[in-house]
């Protein structure tokens, strides 16, 4: 409403009736006429309402905030259906929606308001100088033959490992590792990020690695008997499991920087800032970078790669480092915006885990060349990873559902959870039940079945013999998890173990050592 006459947006007709504030009268052809040089001339909103505030209109299911001389666009953000964004005290605010249309949207409600100016993509990808707290030497290079040394395995994130497993297994040990959250508010406020209590573990010879993702923590246990080696905290929540590289355990977190701790021992070598910035912000009831570190690190030929920010849409969008990881000093930046002239996936999406695909990195169908950072056409190989619409590493879609989540894809295998090898790929639905395709011969696919609607497959590692699975079993009484093996041969149940609590999202790591596996009460466990 403005100067005694109020708009009404027409839904899917593109236009606006405009009516007389003090009767609701329609205006006459002339009044009309010029009225309609001081309003915006709406377009189909759909489900969702444009507002005007002051100068101000507010074209909420684009992200478009529109004044005389003046467009602004905000892709992190796709307003409510039905309330679309409520202006109030200087900000707006926003619901959280469950729709398909805007990739790129932050999950969550969302408050959002001025930050003074964008930075540009130079901004972005300006050097920082990382922050010497110790020293790395060839001494501190841990001998391991351990392959599960990343988040899904290794740089791949095809969640595979090169060993068989047993007919039967037994667990060797179980160990709680991380202190229970205190009920209150703040408690709450965790528990809506909807994330699992530990991270996926990660493997030496020696020790599982994993993190405590609330308490902002990296906790090394012996495998032998699950006893605390040693803790790292970090300055914010850590998403995602560390990564392996030598001795050095690389580690990234929502403050925006990635920490470099000796395996042995856990002593600080250095922290490098990944985020453009030092701006903060609240998520979720903790103070964070406006461009966390998603994901994790990376670590491909020699060379360590880290992500940061929440969504191309929102602060200047995505920052990706190539950095050396024995010292944090940068190779290469790569910013990826909103809109650009170098960006060839044109549509904008979330942050997410990065993988390696071939010689290139890819984060959210965006290929960068793994040496130079150069943005690539997506190259014409067999198989390559399809990530859905919120990527490897989103584990929104085992609390609300996958609607938005879309489905991960390899080789002809598409599900919710995902493995893949050199010789098949694996995927599963939401109870279990998925396909194994013999990536050779990609007409041959073998079902397995899965379980009561009342199991959830949330993690898949294919070995050389049988394909595991793990997630929860979410009965009325008591939610209890689940880790089993599926012969690759014909699709059954070869062995199935049953734990009183829920298994953390993508919570396994295998190799010849055995099977870890990580925890919604914040235990660890063994199995051999």
């Amino acid at each position: 409403m403005a100067d005694g006459i109020v708009s009404v947006g027409l839904q899917g007709r593109g236009k606006v009736a405009l009516l007389s504030a003090e009767d609701g009268k329609p205006l006459d052809g002339e009044a009309v006429a010029e009225a309609g040089k001081k309003f915006y001339r709406f377009r189909n909103h759909i489900c969702t309402p444009v507002m005007r505030v002051g100068d101000f209109v507010l074209n909420n299911r684009g992200g478009n905030l529109s004044k005389p001389g003046e467009d602004t666009n905000f892709g992190g953000a796709r307003a409510a259906c039905l309330t679309g964004t409520v202006p109030a005290y200087g900000a707006g605010y926003i619901a959280q929606n469950w729709c398909r249309c805007s990739p790129a949207q932050i999950a969550g409600l969302i408050a959002i308001g001025p930050i003074g100016k964008m930075p540009t993509a130079e901004e972005m990808e300006k050097a920082v100088e990382p922050i010497a707290c110790g020293k790395y030497s060839d001494g501190d290079a841990v001998a391991s033959s351990a392959t599960w040394t990343s988040a899904r395995g290794d740089c791949q994130r095809g969640s595979s490992a090169a060993c068989d497993i047993p007919g039967d297994v037994d667990v060797v040990w179980q160990r709680k590792v991380a202190e229970d959250i205190r009920p209150g508010t703040v408690q709450r406020d965790w528990l809506s990020y909807l994330n699992s209590r530990l991270t996926a573990p990660v493997l030496t010879d020696e020790l599982a690695i994993v993190g405590d993702i609330d308490h902002n923590e990296i906790v090394a246990v012996s495998l032998e008997d699950g006893s605390v080696k040693w803790r790292f905290t970090t300055g914010a929540r850590v998403d995602s499991a560390p990564t392996l590289y030598k001795g050095i355990c690389l580690i990234g977190d929502h403050s925006g920087y990635v920490y470099a701790v000796k395996i042995n021992g856990g002593e600080l070598i250095y922290k490098a800032r990944i985020a453009p910035e030092e701006k903060r912000m609240l998520s979720y009831g903790k103070v964070e970078s406006v461009w966390p570190v998603i994901g994790g690190v990376m670590v491909a030929d020699g060379r360590a790669y880290a992500t940061a920010g929440r969504s191309q849409g929102s602060d200047g969008g995505l920052i990706v480092r190539a950095f050396q990881p024995e010292t944090g000093k940068q190779i290469w930046a790569k910013a990826l915006p909103l809109n650009g002239p170098e960006l060839v996936q044109k549509r904008p999406k979330r942050n997410d885990m990065l993988t390696r695909q071939g010689k290139h990195l890819m984060v959210m169908e965006h290929w960068l060349d793994l040496e130079t950072g150069k943005i690539c056409p997506k190259p014409e190989v067999p198989a390559t990873l399809t990530t859905g619409l919120e990527g490897v590493y989103s584990w929104n879609w085992t609390r609300v559902g996958h609607r938005k989540f879309g489905r991960l894809g390899y080789g002809g295998a598409n599900g919710n959870a995902i493995s893949w090898n050199d010789k098949y790929a694996a995927a599963s639905n939401h109870n279990g039940g998925g396909t194994i395709v013999n990536l050779g011969k990609p007409a041959e696919k073998k079902a397995f079945q899965g379980e009561p609607r009342v199991y959830l497959a949330t993690c898949m590692v294919l070995c050389n013999n049988v394909l595991l699975q793990g997630g929860a079993i979410c009965d009325q009484q008591d939610d209890k998890g689940f880790i089993r093996a599926i012969s690759l041969e014909d699709g059954k149940v070869v062995w199935e173990q049953k734990f009183d609590t829920q298994l953390a999202f993508n919570g396994l790591a295998v190799d010849k050592t055995g099977i870890v596996a990580s925890f919604n009460d914040g235990s660890v466990a063994r199995l051999k």
